[in-house]
């Protein structure tokens, strides 16, 4: 038996082209038909990328730039909010104050008033206990003098004596 080793060690010439074109072919075929679409859709895909993270970006410092005027907003209505507060309450402690006041003054106008009252009740009082007394002391030294002198000057004695009792 012969075994020809030159065939199984060397490839045939003609297979080996023809492999090649057949591989050439293919390559011609994948480069036009699946390798040129690919890139272009590869590469309009980056492009959309890109301009989505450029989206992103631009809408991520609007949002930031919103927060800011949002905290910002926040603080002044806190500001604001303080302001009204302690307006308020200084305008409750004017209203009170003024409202103590008044009533202070009604109260002491009224303390006045019944003071006056008093005062003059006690007044009007002791005119008349005095001209009770006169009264009386006409009605005794009537009695007693019978006429000897007369009412008025008898009056007037009376009023003398007890102005100076009541001086005293």
């Amino acid at each position: 038996m012969d075994f020809n080793i030159d065939g199984a060690l060397f490839p045939n010439i003609y297979t080996l082209l023809t492999q090649w074109g057949a591989t050439l072919i293919l390559y011609l075929v994948f480069k036009k038909y699946l390798y040129t679409p690919v890139v272009k859709f590869l590469d309009k895909r980056q492009v959309r990328m890109q301009e989505d993270l450029e989206d992103a970006k631009k809408e991520r410092e609007m949002a930031q730039a919103q927060h800011q005027k949002a905290q910002e907003t926040y603080q002044q209505a806190v500001q604001t909010g303080q302001q009204m507060v302690d307006e308020s309450r200084k305008q409750a402690e004017t209203i009170k104050s003024d409202i103590v006041k008044e009533a202070k003054a009604q109260a002491d106008h009224k303390i006045g008033m019944a003071q006056s009252q008093i005062d003059g009740e006690r007044k009007a009082m002791l005119q008349d206990v005095q001209n009770e007394i006169v009264e009386v002391a006409l009605a005794a030294t009537h009695r007693l003098l019978e006429k000897e002198i007369d009412e008025e000057s008898q009056r007037d004695a009376i009023s003398q004596m007890l102005a100076q009792i009541s001086q005293e």
